[in-house]
């Protein structure tokens, strides 16, 4: 049975009062998601899988951190690294799963979000990423 709005947001509210502060992609980010899909009452084994293998240019595999086919691509990094670093990771991620014929599973709205929240003080003033969908797909 789906959740109610009232127990969504109940779920969103501890998750996020869970996640704050916390900063280290490589100990916390599988964590992380399992609770993000918990929120709405998923089980993430259920919809997502951690790193999707997609063969390269190279002929090499990358692994995606999280996808959910057609509808999420996830490029998790740790507090204060570079966003646009992992926003071409999932670029490429983008190119490499059409090249090998897997368009179809592809996100229809990917690329229009970046999040950065719940900053320590030392990160505070860093510029964040936060562009509405609809504005990216005018300026395309």
């Amino acid at each position: 049975m789906p959740l109610s709005w009232n127990e969504i947001r109940s779920n969103a509210l501890a998750f996020s009062k869970e996640w704050a502060g916390e900063s280290r992609e490589h100990a916390e980010a599988k964590s992380f998601w399992d609770d993000f899909f918990k929120v709405f009452g998923h089980k993430r084994r259920q919809i997502a899988s951690f790193e999707e293998p997609v063969k390269n240019l190279e002929g090499h595999y990358s692994f995606i951190d999280l996808f959910w086919k057609g509808m999420l691509l996830a490029e998790h990094k740790s507090l204060g690294k570079d966003l646009d670093k992992a926003h071409t990771q999932a670029m490429e991620y983008v190119q490499d799963l059409q090249r090998e014929g897997r368009g179809e599973e592809v996100p229809p709205v990917f690329g229009n979000f970046r999040f950065r929240e719940n900053r320590p003080p030392r990160f505070r003033g860093r510029e964040q990423h936060r562009v509405p969908a609809r504005r990216i797909s005018q300026e395309r």
